[in-house]
């Protein structure tokens, strides 16, 4: 049986717009009987208004709310042309602050229109366009990034492509059965009385069918899923094109489909994060499938918020292509020619709190970040209202690297990692930066005086990942050069094995790349663990070490030396401040062979460790590159040439023993 309270439960979330299977779920009954007791209106008086005279669930005849009335959906207009269009909706079509408030009932917050605002300016570009945006959680960025702006593009421009998309089919059918439901409503949009009372809703005051004209085709052969639909067009006729105007996509295939507007949602996760082989299978996709997709001129966004220093955000504002010079410049050519090497995809970008618009102040001082202060840029917060200042110190207390990154959408804390993303990077200040813009893997700058210290680095393990490094040490200028490195499982017999005097595996390799390079290898600086003693009981390793005259070192590892102040993983600190760690930074250009340079691809593996790892609480994933970074700096300073001429000289009048015993005479006397 049905109580009372269960029909007040009911139809309260009916009221606030909720699905039938949502509010029966809520109410404690099957969405049957739901549907049921809508149809009979059953227990409709039982809902008691908090304010009966701004109520509108109780009101009929005259004083009934258009959201109960609707207008007749086979008696909508075509649709409508822009000279013919109510004032009211042409205003919405220049002001999106306006459109999203008349017909959502948003409120206006400013960092809403930016993003409308540059999302449309992309949009209309000649050019394929791409954007990264990074926005705090709470602030109705999916709202507003896959379903107000497409709604908006949708209005301007019928002919519109689009993609919604986002890791999980489920999750993107969800914002495609959104919009389409915006576009068939009659009525007006259902808001929460108790969030227009907050100040989070307004009561909206238009129906888009209504101003712009019927956008649910009456031709029942027109696609029209929740999945995937298509507008009428402004002629009213059937677009040629084979795709509709809005689909959802998941990470499944998407070959063969274009689109000129596409948005993947919040496609980074913990999870994802956390797995090396679930980013590259991600970027995989993203790279061959849905980059391809857009068509000239289109534009593709990734929108969500920042979970780490290497996540996909950060993977894809890495790419860098020659573009215009309205670009954001982020380097000039070596050689010092006008060619600029620019972003491939626009950062549009919104903090939580803005420090530098921050006046300060405590809760009992006259600057304390009440609910009414003002909304960024004329404040410091982004949505006082939805992220209060309190929540956000809170977050910044108890979490302060994801403080940093999941609200302020930084890669790092820069004040508590190892290394600062921005002291490899470089800027135009005091930071050289540690990137060889012109050097890829196996390359050393021409014209460098020797002597060298050829050094191969290696963190060993049994069961997880390997990390082997090639370096060169210049004494004179005290630098490393990475050439390359290596991350990934291997058995002892991968990474070397001999038999009758011919070797293999990737140490081998190693040293034939440094043979070619001109400098043979000279040191193997070798964890010591459970590998590095099963490694020097092998015969093929002594007999490999005599023939290229190659010395194995061995390293140990403990807590002790590796928190050291002075030799500990810190070390690494002020060599890549002052860039004395040199890394292979050459990129690949539009047109070549992505495979052409790896020096790039592979030395991120190292900064995504040294940009992550925690000066407080240590690694947040693994730490095999920084510990095979450690052991070839902390050894290299140790292997200095030695110089015989300044050897202490024997006494000449020494007299010369002979080989006997220990205080015996010498033999034949």
């Amino acid at each position: 049986m049905i109580t009372p309270a269960q029909l007040r439960t009911f139809w309260k979330c009916i009221d606030e717009g909720s699905s039938i299977e949502y509010a029966s779920q809520t109410a404690g009954f099957s969405s049957a009987s739901g549907r049921n007791i809508k149809k009979e209106l059953r227990g409709r008086e039982l809902v008691k208004p908090k304010k009966t005279q701004h109520h509108w669930s109780q009101r009929s005849g005259a004083n009934k709310d258009p959201r109960m009335q609707g207008a007749d959906e086979a008696n909508l207009p075509d649709p409508i042309a822009l000279s013919d269009l109510v004032p009211e909706a042409q205003r919405a079509l220049e002001d999106f602050h306006y459109f999203s408030e008349r017909y959502f009932g948003r409120v206006p917050t400013p960092w809403r229109k930016v993003a409308a605002d540059r999302t449309l300016k992309l949009y209309e570009s000649d050019e394929k366009e791409y954007a990264v945006v990074n926005v705090a959680p709470g602030t109705g960025k999916t709202a507003l990034f896959t379903h107000d702006i497409p709604a908006w593009l949708t209005m301007r421009d019928r002919a519109i492509r689009g993609l919604l998309g986002s890791w999980g089919m489920t999750t993107a059918g969800t914002y495609t059965a959104r919009l389409r439901t915006t576009f068939e409503r009659t009525a007006l949009a259902p808001v929460s009385d108790d969030d227009v009372r907050k100040g989070k809703e307004r009561e909206p005051s238009g129906v888009l069918a209504v101003d712009f004209g019927r956008i649910k085709p009456l031709d029942v052969s027109a696609p029209w899923t929740a999945n995937s639909f298509e507008v009428v067009p402004a002629d009213g006729r059937r677009s040629a094109n084979k795709e509709p105007s809005w689909t959802a996509f998941g990470n499944g295939e998407i070959v063969g489909w274009r689109v000129n507007f596409g948005v993947f949602d919040d496609l980074v996760t913990t999870r994802k994060l956390d797995s090396e082989a679930e980013q590259a299978r991600m970027r995989i996709w993203w790279d061959n499938e849905v980059e391809k997709r857009l068509e000239p001129g289109g534009l593709l966004m990734l929108e969500g918020q920042r979970l780490g220093a290497n996540d996909h955000y950060r993977y894809c504002l890495d790419k860098l292509e020659i573009d215009d010079d309205d670009l954001e410049v982020i380097d000039f050519n070596d050689d010092g020619s006008e060619g600029k090497k620019t972003s491939k995809y626009h950062h549009i970008v919104f903090p939580a709190h803005d420090e530098s618009r921050c006046k300060g102040g405590g809760h009992k001082e006259p600057h304390h970040h009440p609910d009414t202060a003002p909304y960024w840029p004329d404040g410091c917060l982004i949505d006082p209202k939805r992220l209060r200042f309190r929540d956000l110190m809170r977050e910044r207390l108890e979490n302060p690297s994801s403080y940093e990154t999941v609200f302020q959408q930084n890669d790092t804390n820069p004040d508590t990692v190892l290394v600062p993303k921005a002291w490899i990077d470089g800027d135009e200040g005091d930071l050289p930066g540690c990137w060889d813009r012109d050097r890829d893997a196996w390359e050393l700058p021409e014209g460098l005086p020797a002597p060298f210290h050829t050094i191969v680095s290696v963190d060993p393990s049994p069961t997880k990942n390997w990390a082997v490094h090639a370096w060169v040490y210049h004494p004179a200028t005290e630098t490393y050069f990475l050439l390359d490195l290596h991350r990934g499982s291997m058995t002892l017999p991968e990474f070397l094995y001999g038999e009758g005097g011919t070797f293999s595996g990737l140490l081998e390799e190693f040293r034939q790349n440094f043979e070619d390079l001109g400098h043979p290898l000279r040191h193997v600086v070798f964890e010591k663990n459970v590998a590095q003693r099963w490694f020097t009981q092998m015969p093929y390793k002594q007999a490999w070490e005599r023939k290229f005259q190659v010395r194995v070192h061995d390293h140990e590892t403990t807590h002790k030396n590796k928190t050291d102040p002075k030799y500990g993983v810190t070390m690494l600190r002020p060599l890549f401040r002052h860039g004395n760690i040199r890394l292979p930074g050459r990129q690949t250009l539009p047109g070549e062979d992505p495979r052409m340079f790896s020096g790039r691809r592979n030395a991120i593996k190292l900064i995504n460790e040294l940009t992550t790892y925690s000066l407080e609480h240590g690694a947040a994933g693994t730490d095999d590159q920084i510990m095979a970074c450690w052991m070839m700096a902390n050894k290299a300073r140790d292997l200095q040439t030695p110089d015989y001429s300044k050897a202490p000289k024997l006494n000449p009048g020494m007299p010369r023993w002979s080989v006997g015993s220990r205080g015996g005479k010498r033999r034949g006397t």
